[in-house]
């Protein structure tokens, strides 16, 4: 059994074009296991699919630590979002700082983070549960029957990574992250958008309890 605990995440979105409404199904695989766990959200966007992806993904590795106890050292995530990979591992060092007084943070444009909630619940749950998580960026839809596709996405790992995978290693990342790809699209096929009633906000609903950002969170983010 490898001493690193490996699990690759995707979201994949559709549109109905009738009216207008967007789901995303998240996925996560354990490759070391290859237990999966797969989520459908209604008026979603990909950010908040792809950040979901991450969070199930986040939950598999602790029930995966908690089943096999002592058995890895480290936890490798893998996402082809840039957005949630460098949200998570690089620009919430600059984000927190930003917070104000509403516990509200913000990104270089002067704009609140979009969806930070869901970049806080992550961070507050690994650090909650002791988990301490190394997170990749990879290509995501790689066809892995390309040579020269297999090399690209290693060249794009190198790039958001800072080191080169070998090529068994790069394949077998793209192998299970298409695996997630390809099952969540094939649920998105299946939903009945009617089978999910459109939430209404009001003014007048209570506001969501945020998070906050723990001061020692890239102990557990890495």
């Amino acid at each position: 059994m490898s001493d690193i605990l490996e699990i690759c995440c995707d979201a994949s979105m559709k549109t109905f074009e009738d009216t207008g409404r967007i789901f995303t199904c998240s996925g996560a695989i354990c490759i070391n296991t290859d237990k999966e766990v797969y989520k459908v959200s209604p008026d979603s966007t990909n950010n908040r699919g792809e950040l979901l992806a991450v969070y199930l993904a986040v939950k598999l590795a602790e029930e995966t630590m908690l089943t096999f106890p002592n058995a890895y050292t480290d936890i490798y995530i893998y996402s082809d979002s840039q957005f949630a990979v460098f949200g998570l591992r690089d620009w919430m060092v600059k984000w927190s700082r930003t917070m104000d007084h509403h516990g509200v943070i913000y990104g270089s444009n002067g704009l609140p983070v979009k969806n930070q909630n869901m970049f806080m619940m992550i961070i507050t749950y690994c650090v909650t549960h002791n988990l301490k998580i190394h997170f990749f960026n990879q290509k995501g839809h790689v066809n892995t029957n390309s040579p020269k596709q297999l090399a690209q996405a290693n060249a794009q790992f190198k790039n958001a990574n800072g080191y080169l995978l070998k090529p068994e290693e790069i394949f077998k990342i793209s192998f299970y992250n298409d695996i997630v790809d390809k099952r969540s699209r094939f649920m998105l096929d299946d939903v009945n958008q009617f089978d999910y009633p459109i939430l209404e906000y009001s003014d007048n609903q209570p506001k969501m309890c945020r998070y906050v950002v723990p001061k020692n969170f890239k102990d557990y983010i890495v």
